[in-house]
C-alpha cells in the first residue's frame, strides 16, 4: 500500500494524478506551502508576503510557522488544515489496524515548533474523536534515514527468521 494515494473524501474520488496520491498533494509539507502560496495569490494579506518581497517563489516553510507564531491568520489556517487532514488520515490508521505506536517523518522534521503546530494539535484532533487510549505518537529521530534503515532491518530479519525461529 501507499499512504499517500489516501482519498480524504467522497469529494475526492475524481481526483486524478499518474505521480502523487491526494493526500501527498495536499497533505503535505508541499501541498501546504502550495496552498498558502495560492491564498496569498487570490489576495488574502500575510506577514509572510512582506517577508520574501512579494517574491512568493521564496517563501519557506519555516517562515509560515515563524509568521503563524506572530499570529499571522493566513499561517494559522492553512497549519490547521494540513493538520486535520494529517489527523483524518491518523485516526483512519488506529481505527483500521490497532496501531501500536505512530512515527512521523519526512519534511516535517525539519519545521521549528512542529512539537506546538503540528504534533500536539494532530493528539488534540486525534483524542477528541478515539473513545478509546491513542497509541504514541512523535516524531522519528531517524531524519532522512528512517526508510533505508527500517528496510535494511527488515531485510535482515528475514533472512534470518526464514532459517532461525528468533528474532532479533
Amino acid at each position: 500500500g501507499e499512504i499517500a494515494f489516501k482519498i480524504i473524501n467522497g469529494e475526492n474520488l475524481s481526483f486524478k494524478l499518474k505521480n502523487k496520491g491526494f493526500f501527498e498533494k495536499y497533505a503535505s509539507m508541499e501541498g501546504l506551502k502550495k496552498s498558502f502560496i495560492n491564498a496569498i495569490k487570490d489576495g488574502v494579506e500575510s506577514l509572510v508576503k512582506d517577508r520574501v518581497s512579494g517574491n512568493l517563489e521564496n517563501i519557506e516553510l519555516y517562515m509560515i510557522i515563524e509568521a503563524a507564531e506572530q499570529g499571522d491568520k493566513l499561517s494559522k489556517s492553512i497549519l490547521k488544515k494540513e493538520v486535520d487532514l494529517l489527523s483524518l488520515s491518523l485516526i483512519d490508521l488506529i481505527l483500521n489496524f490497532d496501531t501500536e505506536i505512530i512515527i512521523l517523518g519526512g519534511d516535517i522534521l525539519n519545521l521549528p515548533e512542529k512539537e506546538k503546530f503540528i504534533l500536539k494539535p494532530i493528539i488534540k484532533n486525534i483524542k477528541n474523536i478515539i473513545p478509546f487510549e491513542i497509541p504514541p505518537i512523535d516524531f522519528s529521530s531517524l531524519d532522512e534515514d528512517t526508510c533505508t534503515i527500517g528496510a535494511s532491518d527488515f531485510a535482515i530479519n528475514s533472512q534470518i527468521t526464514s532459517r532461525f525461529p528468533y528474532k532479533m
